[in-house]
């Protein structure tokens, strides 16, 4: 009878060992070895500040044959305002308090010896993607099981953190080398010579090494043959590396048609004026000309052309002539659209001029008489279509336009440049002024002062300074002095890196 008893007894005890390791309802497909997992969410109020972040806790329960491991995630809202008010996504950290839901994650697996209070316990790291967060946003709630495996070795946990090329460069730079990588200049504002078009001698390179600058643009007295401006080319972006740690932006102004300098000079094909692709409406033939001129660039070392024009013929007096496609908005952003593409497909970047568009001046004031709801209606459908379709830069004119409403430049605009063209357009590129050697600018303004007006209302690179040094020295200054915050310079040297990274140009 006692060994009857015992029997049972041992029966009974196998069977809840059994039990307490099958399957629940919603596991049923899982595979050998799934653990029972449960996961409760609650509220939990926080009245300390909208801040977002994911703190991570994890407590051990000990089992005879389990470790348990809690996490705790606390979720809120995924962006926060920027500057500007850009709402951007916010990094997360493990230290600041938070508010929202909480999620608590259980879940159990197998320990190993027989000693399992001396076996780690399995942790989730802080920047885990639970299923239904979003790229960039902060962790949401995770609402479905975890799987947990059984171990036969203590897990392991590492933790590492990796930048990217182009943020480790930014990390590493004086804020001058930082304010530098914002212009864009002439070979002869680094040599100090009325000409040059050598193939990059050390006058052009010592200018590199005092001034690290985002990039060179070449004119036609630049360009004597193929293999000049090859070697030219070539030799700068080693300078460059060499002395800043990233390549330069090797820029050209070729539209076709009548402004074509490349194809002037050293016989490159030109696909013709926009207006008569315009004529035609044949969207073909503007992808066309956007991928081959974009080609034929990159094979010379340009790896950007401040082209196409965006602007509408709505005034015959405008200069423009046969630059633009037309004085039809809804048909001129047809042809921008496929003309980027043309140029992204070539792998050459695109600048969109002028912004907010010049196509109404009428050749003498220096007001362009144009009210916002009319830019709206016309103007903007261009350069919209063309941000659509991946344009890289938008080149912001110098021309007053009465519907902006401050009486500035519009390249010294913030109503023009982070009111409409970022947050009204969505324009998250790069922003480059217009030439600052023009009159518009230099009879009112000096470098300097046109300069730090420019980076305040949110460009991210000055084409052409008057004066490169004064104006340098004076972004420099306003960064010292509290007149720009320094993280206005981060955000445009970012966006700058980010390209050439894109571009190959930082390895």
């Amino acid at each position: 009878m006692a060994f009857f008893k015992k029997f049972i007894l041992t029966l009974a005890s196998c069977c809840l060992v059994l039990c307490s390791c099958g399957r629940t309802d919603n596991d049923s497909d899982a595979p050998d070895g799934i653990i029972d997992i449960e996961v409760t969410t609650e509220p939990e109020s926080d009245t300390s500040d909208n801040s977002e972040d994911i703190v991570t806790t994890t407590k051990s329960v000990i089992d005879t044959e389990f470790v348990w491991t809690t996490t705790t995630v606390k979720t809120a809202k995924p962006y926060h305002a920027g500057a500007n008010n850009n709402y951007i996504p916010r990094q997360t950290t493990a230290s600041s308090k938070t508010s929202g839901k909480r999620t608590t994650t259980a879940k159990r697996s197998v320990v190993t010896g027989k000693n399992p209070g001396k076996n780690p316990a399995v942790t989730t790291n802080a920047n885990q993607h639970f299923p239904g967060s979003g790229t960039g946003a902060a962790v949401t709630a995770a609402t479905t099981a975890v799987t947990t495996v059984r171990r036969t070795t203590p897990p392991v946990t590492t933790s590492t953190t990796t930048k990217s090329p182009q943020i480790a460069l930014l990390d590493d730079m004086t804020l001058e080398e930082k304010v530098c990588q914002m212009f864009i200049v002439s070979p002869e504002q680094l040599t100090g010579k009325s000409r040059y078009s050598t193939e990059a001698d050390k006058d052009l390179k010592n200018g590199l090494e005092k001034y690290h600058v985002g990039g060179i643009i070449f004119s036609e007295g630049n360009l004597e043959s193929k293999n000049q401006i090859t070697a030219m080319i070539r030799n700068l972006q080693t300078a460059s590396k060499s002395s800043s740690g990233t390549g330069i932006f090797t820029v050209i102004q070729e539209e076709g048609g009548d402004i074509a300098p490349a194809a002037n000079k050293l016989g490159i094909k030109n696909p013709g004026s926009m207006t008569s692709i315009g004529e035609k409406n044949d969207e073909k033939a503007a992808y066309n000309a956007g991928n081959e001129l974009g080609s034929e660039l990159k094979n010379l070392g340009f790896n950007v052309d401040l082209a196409p024009i965006a602007d509408l013929g709505t005034n015959s007096k405008n200069g423009l002539g046969s630059r633009v496609f037309g004085s039809d908005a809804e048909k001129t952003a047809r042809m921008i659209s496929n003309i980027v593409k043309g140029f992204s497909d070539s792998g050459i970047a695109s600048a969109l001029s002028h912004f907010p568009g010049e196509g109404a001046y009428d050749g003498r004031s220096a007001l362009i008489k144009r009210s916002l709801s009319q830019l709206r209606k016309e103007e903007f459908l261009p350069f919209s279509s063309g941000i659509n379709a991946g344009a890289d830069f938008v080149l912001v004119s110098h021309h007053i336009v009465s519907g902006i409403g401050d009486n500035l430049p519009c390249d010294l605009s913030y109503t023009a440049i982070t009111g409409i063209l970022r947050n009204e357009l969505g324009f998250d590129g790069i922003v480059i002024t217009d030439s600052h050697k023009a009159s518009a600018i230099t009879k009112k303004y000096s470098s300097g002062e046109a300069a730090v007006m420019a980076v305040n209302a949110g460009a991210d690179i000055i084409l052409l300074p008057d004066d490169l040094p004064s104006a340098v020295k004076a972004v420099c200054e306003a960064v010292e002095n509290g007149e720009i915050r320094e993280s206005r310079i981060n955000e445009s040297v970012t966006r700058i890196l980010n390209l050439k990274a894109e571009l190959g140009l930082i390895k």
